[in-house]
């Protein structure tokens, strides 16, 4: 909650209003990661975003799902090297205001 009146751009959030902030988009700042901070890039290499959290709340799974990404998905490509992403309009956002994903990633072969 807002302590006092703050100011954020040009618009005022008054004192007691809910502020609700999204960890998605920090990982979205072009001023940051460039000009296609909102385009997904595997080997964009950055190590300061916040999708496994920060500090005492970080996700004590992140290791392991960086090995099994590291792991599975080489396998799964070695394995079908035909695969494809659906087309946009098959992707289906998770329905939420504070995360922003997909509820599955479906693949085909290419053909």
């Amino acid at each position: 909650f807002a302590v006092s009146d703050l100011e954020v751009g040009e618009v005022t959030v008054p004192a007691g209003d809910a502020i609700i902030t999204t960890f998605a988009a920090a990982g979205l700042d072009p001023a940051h990661y460039g000009p296609d901070a909102h385009t997904f890039d595997a080997a964009r290499g950055a190590d300061d975003h916040l999708a496994f959290g920060i500090g005492v709340h970080r996700c004590i799974g992140a290791p392991l799902a960086r090995v099994e990404a590291l792991t599975a998905l080489p396998a799964l490509f070695d394995r079908f090297p035909d695969l494809r992403l659906a087309v946009g309009e098959e992707l289906r956002q998770v329905p939420s205001f504070i995360a922003f994903g997909w509820q599955e990633v479906p693949v085909r072969p290419r053909g």
